[in-house]
């Protein structure tokens, strides 16, 4: 068969290819949802949290008011067959606790459905009140398998978020995105703080709280979702302040090394507004020497230092902290300082910062420099020379 032939049949094949076959990820797709309820069952007040993936169910309730310490007491697992939902109740893991209750739902039926004893001879009605949902996309994801939920050894890569819209395919947003022991859930906020809802993924889970994402912010103008700027995009594990509109996140360079970051939105990027590191507090008690290891936290908009020590109007020193039995030790003199904060009409203030400083010494006949420690003792600081020949420096470290 001559050259020109066989373009003729790959033409005529890629001819009678439907258009639109290489359009999507190739892959297993499924849908994805995460849900809060509230509502009845029995003659009870009950909040559920629901999540989808795939047809399997997986989520908890618990009975009005609930609290941190039982909210995720009661379990729900099974899985969605059409509308209804077959749920299975236990107090723990559902492959090992005992079962304590089955919840069959009607999710046409304004979720609504009952209870029923693992013996099958009591039942009560269960109504749930549908979630207000701002996020007018139908979401399913495509991945190279199926999650089956059991197996942590072999989690699903997610490559692909699809949106529908009255079941016609609305926008594809390719990702790379693996869990550890399930996939990562895909979140909708309103990162930019415009009043439409944004999406973001998480990439991979590394040593927390440093999680990388994927995120798309809805375009007005476009009506499409488009990538997020890098000035979002490279922050970790960003959390979204819509009553400050401010974006921030609390991430870690080591085990000792902690902080936060605040940024706001200008001109379509994120500027820093505040930061904020770990360090540590030395601190001496009867004679007794502490290093307590201090790091920030983020409080309406800024960052704050929870016990900071404060200077009153006669210059005493206090902290509303407990600062005995630190033990942290004097090993990171480097990042040891007492930071003084003043009560101003607009808030705490840092006032002033005492650091070490280092004198020579001689030890064993040899020129040391060692650390002079600013000591929060007693309301004051009390400065104190520490001569263990393993904290001094052959060179003067204040000369550098």
């Amino acid at each position: 068969m001559s050259i020109r032939a066989c373009l003729l049949v790959l033409s005529c094949l890629f001819a009678c290819i439907p258009t639109g076959a290489f359009a999507k990820t190739a892959g297993v797709e499924f849908t994805v949802w995460s849900r809060s309820y509230s509502g009845t069952l029995g003659r009870k007040t009950v909040e559920v949290q629901l999540e989808r993936v795939a047809d399997r169910i997986t989520g908890s309730y618990c009975y009005a008011p609930c609290t941190d310490e039982t909210r995720q007491a009661l379990q729900l697992s099974g899985t969605l067959k059409g509308q209804t939902m077959q749920l299975t109740e236990t107090t723990g893991n559902a492959d090992t606790a005992p079962k304590t209750g089955v919840w069959t739902l009607n999710l046409a039926a304004a979720t609504s459905g009952t209870w029923s004893s693992p013996n099958g001879q009591r039942h009560l009605p269960v109504a749930l009140k549908a979630p207000v949902d701002d996020f007018p996309y139908e979401i399913r994801l495509v991945a190279n398998a199926l999650p089956t939920g059991d197996d942590c050894s072999d989690t699903p890569t997610i490559s692909e978020i699809r949106l529908y819209r009255n079941g016609k395919l609305f926008q594809a947003l390719p990702t790379d995105s693996q869990g550890t022991c399930g996939i990562f859930m895909p979140q909708t906020v309103d990162m930019n703080f415009d009043g439409h809802p944004d999406l973001m993924i998480a990439e991979t889970l590394p040593a927390a709280p440093n999680i990388p994402y994927d995120m798309w912010l809805y375009d007005v103008a476009s009506g499409k979702f488009e990538t997020a700027p890098a000035s979002l995009s490279e922050i970790t594990s960003p959390e979204f302040d819509a009553a400050h509109h401010k974006v921030w996140n609390f991430w870690r360079g080591s085990c000792c090394d902690h902080g936060i970051d605040v940024y706001e939105w200008k001109n379509g990027d994120l500027s820093q507004t505040d930061s904020g590191e770990s360090y540590v507090l030395p601190v001496r008690v009867n004679q007794t020497d502490y290093y307590c290891y201090i790091m920030p936290d983020y409080v309406d908009g800024h960052v704050e230092y929870p016990g900071a020590v404060q200077s009153d109007a006669q210059g005493r020193l206090t902290t509303d902290s407990d600062l005995t039995g630190c033990d942290i030790g004097p090993n990171m003199l480097e990042r040891t300082r007492v930071d003084i904060w003043k009560q101003t009409a607009s808030g705490l203030v840092l006032a002033d910062t005492k650091a070490i400083t280092w004198q020579k010494t001689q030890i064993s006949g040899e020129t040391r420099f060692c650390p002079v420690i600013p000591f929060l003792n007693d309301g004051r600081i009390q400065p104190a020379a520490l001569t263990d020949p393993d904290l001094c420096s052959t060179d003067d470290p204040g000369a550098s």
